[in-house]
């Protein structure tokens, strides 16, 4: 299946996502361990809002707190943690497994910019796409599916 995620925003948050989708969809891209080759190709706006690396001890505990709050909160507290680079990372270069970086087009009404996906099933998992929309000064639409 093929989706696309409407980005809401102006002509500076399309030009920064079309930029960052064509690192992330470029034919060699560095392994997505190789936190260094991919401070290089990343842009700065990018790179200062992704967490500091937990250490294991941290994950746990933050897992075992996490394990016995509500759904609500649980989901809040995914959103003011942040996104690691290795995890991000992980998703939006399609290690999950359940959805892949397609690139975009300019066909939301009014020529507005969508981030296209290609997936398996649906619903699936948005929040590292969501995220980088947000950071880049954008908002996130409903995904719709593409014929």
């Amino acid at each position: 299946m093929r989706s696309a995620i409407p980005v809401g925003g102006d002509a500076a948050v399309d030009a920064a996502l079309v930029s960052l989708i064509e690192v992330l969809t470029a034919p060699h891209v560095p392994d997505r361990s190789d936190h260094a080759g991919w401070a290089a190709l990343l842009p700065d706006w990018l790179l200062r809002r992704f967490a500091t690396p937990a250490t294991r001890e941290q994950k746990l505990a933050w897992l075992e707190q996490w394990r016995r709050m509500s759904p609500e909160r649980q989901a809040a507290a995914e959103a003011e943690r942040g996104w690691e680079l290795g995890q991000w990372l992980y998703w939006v270069l399609g290690a999950g497994g359940l959805w892949r970086l397609a690139g975009y087009d300019h066909a939301a009404p009014g020529g507005g910019l969508r981030v296209v996906l290609e997936h398996d099933d649906d619903p699936f998992p948005q929040a590292a796409l969501t995220w980088m929309i947000d950071v880049a000064g954008g908002e996130a639409g409903e995904a719709v599916p593409l014929t």
